[in-house]
Order: structure tokens, then C-alpha cells, then sequence
């Protein structure tokens, strides 16, 4: 469900994750947003056109947050398997995997 920033109010519902979405994140236009859940998945968004692009499948368990880059190019998720991936807008599989957390990922920022 997208709220509406100005009115607080139901402007929009996506479907498409199996279960809680734990995390939603838009790019610097707001043309676009990332969702995760518990599905293991992270899915990329059009609000233009109100349609999923891509689903984002290397998680083993839970994605809890996902973040963009400044301009767009990459975003990142990150799970209950330990693991940050980062991804390219370009690419469907993972572009980088950073392993050797010692708990969930629960919070993530691009700089």
C-alpha cells in the first residue's frame, strides 16, 4: 500500500510479495521503489505505470531493508542470511555480495 505524503491517505496498492513487506525505498525521482520481504525477495516497482519490472531473487531468508544509491544506478538489500548484496538497474543477478555479518541486516545506507 503507497500512502499519499500530503494527505496521509491509501493512494496505492502493488501486489506482488507472498507475506509482510519489511522494507520500501524510492529513487531520487520517485519514478521508481524497491520492496522487500519475507518472501526472500527483493521487487523493483514502476509508479508510473503501477506494474512490477523485476523481482530480485539471491536471498536465502527475510530481506529486511533495502536502500538506493544517490542517482540510481545500484541499490542494496539486506537479510536474515547475513549478507548485503548490491545491485545494478542494469543486471538482474547480484553485482556484489558482502558476507561476514554477525546477525541479520536490518538497516542499510548508500553514500
Amino acid at each position: 500500500m503507497i500512502m499519499d505524503e500530503r494527505t496521509g491517505t491509501q493512494s496505492l496498492t502493488l501486489y506482488g510479495h507472498i507475506g509482510p513487506v519489511y522494507d520500501v525505498s524510492s529513487n531520487y525521482n520517485k519514478s521508481l521503489i524497491l520492496s522487500c520481504g519475507n518472501d526472500c525477495t527483493a521487487r523493483l516497482w514502476s509508479l508510473q505505470t503501477h506494474t512490477q519490472l523485476v523481482s530480485y531473487r539471491a536471498h536465502e531468508h527475510t530481506v529486511w531493508c533495502c536502500a538506493w544509491s544517490p542517482l540510481g544506478h545500484y541499490f542494496a538489500t539486506g537479510s536474515a542470511d547475513r549478507l548485503v548484496i548490491l545491485w545494478s538497474m542494469q543486471h538482474i543477478a547480484p553485482v556484489r555480495l558482502f558476507s561476514g555479518h554477525l546477525g541479520d541486516i536490518t538497516s542499510l545506507c548508500i553514500h
